[in-house]
């Protein structure tokens, strides 16, 4: 049996691999295999499950229980193991009583969800399902005979709605795109939605998309209409689908998808993505924008107007590493090896900005004062320079640029981490970007002024997955 202990805590320190939000509170799965439940506000937590040695990979609530699953793997960021995924623990609380079950997956587990009172873990391709007393249970059990076929070649993702029903949609590769312009996205999946009752299941519709990430395990099998065979095995290479109060969202390669599939008559619509590197490690959708990190970045965008940011983590710890991330309402539960982190978009903290992360804006005009142009034109004079000249690591260069308001800085990136004001909220034109070897000067719209390849050459945001920003321009 669970037994909650309160406690008060200012900020939630301990490692963090697995995050639930649920009804104003954050469930929370720990590096060491304790569970907890953590207050909106970071002021409380309870502890439902004391530490056992063995990370939380997934956590899942509902009305029905909460549900974990223990066991190496799971986290975001890290590659799955050549064989056999290694033997997890699925523990499921319901009712006040807590039942641990020994599961051996086939292949690596995507997602731990509620599906009424069942739990299912997802596979890249398929579900297993179990009742609340640990049983496994066939998904013909339950569902309609359409949908258990369904889901046995499918990857299931869930959402509780409102009226207490859950949205249930499958997705499935399905054929080949005989396309030479998609060479890079040639699977098509078929997605299929339906909602979930006590006692039925309403198809809702379906659609088809290249948002599903998959590639083959080993040769592809398909007939010559470009057809795939049904016993053909697929992995996922990265997380592209979400489901937002709205229905679908989902991020195909150059374009969001949307996909209102609860309403009547539903039509999809399409919004061109953020260009930005990296794959969707994980993705989520609120009822205004879409999220993804991209490895080194939280990408943020408007779901109408097509306006993003970039959340690079350079306003918190240096050694900061991502395990997962929820989305709640209109900002991001974020767990890392760090803690527990929100990113409200709307209320950045004079310390830590955006909960630990620096915004990058995108689509914002260039600065059109006296100041900026002084500096814009300073910058320009360097082009093309050596790095004799601009110093290997570019600070003898942002030295140089900034002597024309009259101040004299270092001229290593070293010692400019400890000159002039730091910036933790939104990057602007004029700030400089520095790690210990290298120093750039922010140009707007991801764009930086650097010593690249011996030269000063234009660079990006990118090429700087951890830095500290400081500002010197008046």
């Amino acid at each position: 049996m669970l037994v909650a202990l309160t406690l008060s805590l200012a900020v939630y320190a301990n490692p963090v691999t697995a995050i639930a939000p649920y009804q104003g509170a954050i469930y929370v799965g720990r590096a060491d295999g304790a569970v907890e439940r953590v207050n909106s506000d970071l002021g409380s937590r309870a502890v439902l499950s004391k530490p056992n040695g063995t990370q939380v990979s997934f956590i899942s609530v509902s009305p029905y229980g909460l549900a974990w699953l223990s066991g190496p793997g799971g986290t975001i960021r890290e590659k799955d193991a050549p064989g056999t995924p290694a033997e997890q623990v699925l523990t499921i609380e319901c009712n006040g009583r807590a039942i641990a079950v020994k599961v051996q997956p086939d292949s690596p587990i995507r997602r731990l969800a509620w599906l009424q009172n069942r739990v299912a873990l997802c596979y890249d391709i398929g579900e297993s399902f179990f009742d609340a007393s640990g049983h496994a249970i066939r998904a013909s059990s339950f569902m309609p005979a359409d949908a258990a076929e369904v889901s046995a070649h499918s990857s299931l993702w869930v959402r509780e709605q409102d009226d207490g029903t859950e949205l249930a949609v499958f997705a499935r590769p399905y054929s080949v795109r005989q396309d030479p312009r998609n060479k890079d996205a040639p699977l098509v999946s078929l997605f299929t939605a339906y909602q979930v009752g006590s006692w039925q299941w309403a198809e809702l519709g379906g659609f088809a998309s290249n948002a599903f990430d998959a590639f083959p395990d080993g040769t592809l099998k398909a007939t010559p209409d470009g057809r795939i065979a049904s016993d053909a095995k697929f992995l996922v290479l990265s997380d592209r689908v979400s489901l937002a109060p709205d229905g679908v969202v989902a991020r195909e390669p150059d374009m969001l998808l949307a996909e209102p599939v609860s309403k009547r008559d539903w039509q999809s619509s399409r919004l061109v993505a953020a260009a930005v590197p990296g794959d969707s490690l994980w993705f989520g959708a609120s009822a205004d924008c879409a999220w993804w990190w991209n490895g080194s970045a939280l990408v943020q965008q408007n779901r109408q107007s097509g306006q993003f940011f970039a959340y690079l983590p350079w306003a918190g710890v240096v050694d900061f590493r991502p395990h997962c991330f929820a989305v709640d309402g209109s900002g991001v539960w974020v767990g890392s090896n760090s803690g527990l982190s929100f990113l409200d978009p709307s209320k950045p903290d004079a310390a830590s900005g955006y909960g630990g992360f620096l915004r990058v804006p995108f689509g914002v005009a260039a600065p059109s004062s006296a100041d900026a142009k002084k500096l814009s034109d300073a910058v320009f004079a360097w082009r093309f320079a050596t790095s004799d000249k601009a110093g290997k690591d570019g600070g003898i260069m942002v030295a140089s640029i900034f002597s024309i308001y009259g101040l004299k800085l270092p001229e290593t990136a070293a010692e400019l981490e400890h000159a002039g004001s730091p910036v933790t909220d939104q990057i602007r034109f004029g700030d400089v970007i520095l790690t210990d070897k290298a120093a750039a000067i922010y140009l707007g719209n991801g764009a930086t002024v650097e010593v690249r390849g011996d030269r000063v050459q234009n660079g990006d945001i990118w090429a700087f997955p951890k830095a500290i920003v400081r500002r010197f321009a008046p």
